[in-house]
């Protein structure tokens, strides 16, 4: 097995083919007109100042920036912040996720982190996901590919070498409950996707979570109606169900704010293409 460290992600990696897909196409040029949408709807909904973790270039940082929110960003990648556009240059920073961040606790009321989850090694998947948890004040934005379970292995590392956690919308989840943090189902299905589950998770002890535009949790109360609400919102393809809903776990009965649904989507033929399609309701 390779050792998925800092200098993984040298050169090579985004200049090249034999450690990922990216072979220099990875440009502004080409990714801006998709980061302007998602920083459209990440202004919308959420509040900043935002951290992206797993960064880059700076690309959804700038995009974030140009839209008036402010935005920092960590990457383990010396390669990537050292070739980051100039105008968010001095808002990113080398940082390994898995070893910690220098923020303090809540700094950011909102944490996105898209397509950098399933580059984790599953035994540092908690200690990541309690870090991102201990620094969000309010809501983690997750896109996240995912697999209908969480034993079969999937295809994904003839794109990417460094994609070694494919697994179910429920397994990210757990994790993210486990921290204290609740999936909005709205919200979630705000980003409608193309090949990855996209999952927004709010903080549990901001209840009533903060919302804007006028959605409201929808409370979830056993697993049947985890049934109902998972097949009926998004109509899970064949072969794709869940052979066990997430577990549901309510709090206080004075509460009943707790939200787990998501969705999973196939993998299309030409690969993955990220956020090109935001549905707004």
């Amino acid at each position: 097995d390779m050792e998925l460290n800092a200098n993984f992600y040298d050169r090579e990696y985004f200049e090249g083919t034999a450690k990922s897909g990216y072979g220099g196409r990875y440009r502004e040029e080409l990714e801006g007109p998709k980061m302007a949408l998602i920083a459209q709807f990440l202004k919308s909904c959420f509040n900043g100042p935002m951290l992206d973790v797993g960064c880059a270039f700076g690309f959804l940082c700038a995009a974030l920036q140009d839209a008036g929110v402010d935005a920092r960003g960590i990457d383990i990648s010396e390669y990537s912040i050292s070739q980051a556009l100039p105008q968010v240059k001095g808002k990113l920073s080398v940082c390994d996720v898995t070893r910690g961040t220098p923020f303090k606790g809540r700094e950011f009321p909102t944490v996105v982190a898209f397509q950098t989850m399933e580059h984790i090694p599953i035994d540092r998947i908690p200690l990541v996901v309690k870090e991102m948890c201990r620094i969000s004040g309010e809501y983690i934005v997750l896109e996240v590919p995912t697999w209908y379970d969480d034993k079969t292995a999937d295809r994904s590392d003839t794109f990417d070498k460094s994609h070694v956690s494919f697994y179910s919308a429920s397994f990210w989840v757990d994790q993210f409950y486990a921290e204290g943090f609740y999936l909005d189902v709205n919200l979630s299905h705000k980003l409608i996707g193309t090949d990855s589950s996209r999952l927004v998770f709010y903080r549990g002890d901001n209840v009533p979570a903060r919302m804007k535009d006028g959605f409201q949790v929808t409370p979830v109360t056993s697993e049947a109606d985890l049934r109902i609400k998972w097949d009926d919102h998004y109509g899970v393809p064949k072969g794709y169900e869940l052979s066990q809903p997430a577990q549901v776990k309510v709090g206080s009965a004075a509460l009943k704010i707790l939200v787990i649904s998501t969705t999973i989507f196939t993998v299309p033929a030409f690969g993955y293409s990220g956020l090109e399609q935001i549905a707004w309701e």
